[in-house]
């Protein structure tokens, strides 16, 4: 495959993102469905302030988009292809 180099940067740049375990974590999770800082940080068991700015990173690259409900901001994948290349990779790491 010829790729542009663009298109090569922007890849990596998402790979990169991916490359945190707490981020991982957090996407999984939200392979489920949709959830708020509070439930996702409940779940991995770490602090809604470390949930809160890892979720601002994924969403300004795009792979996570947040809709405020009231005081609370729900948070979910972006696109099916990050639900299929979280899925994939997971898969692979399980194996």
């Amino acid at each position: 495959i010829h790729m542009l180099e663009e298109t090569a940067r922007r890849a990596a740049e998402g790979f990169r993102l991916l490359g945190d375990p707490t981020r991982i974590r957090l996407l999984a999770e939200l392979l489920d469905g949709e959830k708020c800082v509070y439930e996702l940080a409940k779940l991995i068991g770490a602090s809604q302030s470390l949930v809160s700015h890892h979720l601002h990173i994924l969403r300004v690259a795009g792979i996570v988009r947040g809709e405020r409900r009231g005081k609370e901001v729900h948070y979910s994948l972006a696109d099916g292809h990050i639900a299929e290349l979280l899925r994939m990779g997971i898969e692979h790491a399980e194996e």
